[in-house]
């Protein structure tokens, strides 16, 4: 499929309005790995695919979405690394995909969690 058919198909996703202060401030307060990969991402550097950061999908909060591909890539920090958040994300992983968001396999811990990594 063609760039330019992908971006006629696009889908309208809901998510919740209060969530958009909290992707503002992780916009302002990402993490090294977060960083790393919005500078490959941003300007459409990426085959031409427009990519959002910290992205309100439904009652979530996604680290990267890209809209013509139906696609969030989340880049797990230090606040993953536990039993609990690891069943929370696997029940956000199954609800973003039942409204066909594509979800990337977790990366890795890059840098540590947020606090105290401004950028």
């Amino acid at each position: 499929m063609k760039t330019s058919d992908m971006k006629n198909s696009v889908k309208i996703i809901p998510y919740n309005k209060n969530l958009k202060a909290l992707a503002r401030r992780l916009r302002k307060d990402m993490t090294f790995g977060e960083v790393l990969l919005w500078n490959e991402l941003k300007d459409d550097k990426l085959y031409g695919f427009d990519f959002d950061r910290q992205r309100c999908i439904d009652n979530y909060v996604v680290d990267f979405y890209c809209k013509d591909l139906m696609l969030a890539i989340e880049i797990d920090g230090m606040s993953h690394n536990h039993e609990e958040a690891f069943l929370k994300d696997e029940i956000r992983q199954r609800k973003l995909e039942n409204l066909g968001v594509k979800l990337t396999p977790p990366y890795p811990p890059q840098g540590g969690n947020r606090t105290g990594h401004r950028f």
